[in-house]
């Protein structure tokens, strides 16, 4: 029996005990910025209860200025 499971992922998505939860935007916003530092694409963002779900949709690829690492051409 996994009641005890249950009742604890219940509670931390503010299940039957009738409190609130959320995540924290701080949190969020660190989240958020940090992979668009690193050039990372969101695709979709899903918050339930206290817990925040990101999915990336790619990476952003910087512009190209002919330099590729010294190396010459075939």
């Amino acid at each position: 029996m996994k009641t005890s499971n249950s009742a604890t992922a219940n509670e931390n998505h503010g299940g039957s005990s009738g409190r609130r939860i959320r995540p924290s935007e701080h949190a969020l916003r660190i989240a958020l910025r940090t992979a668009k530092a690193e050039g990372m694409v969101v695709d979709k963002l899903c918050v339930t209860g206290g817990y925040i779900e990101i999915h990336f949709g790619g990476v952003e690829v910087e512009s190209s200025d002919g330099n590729h690492g010294d190396l010459d051409k075939w």
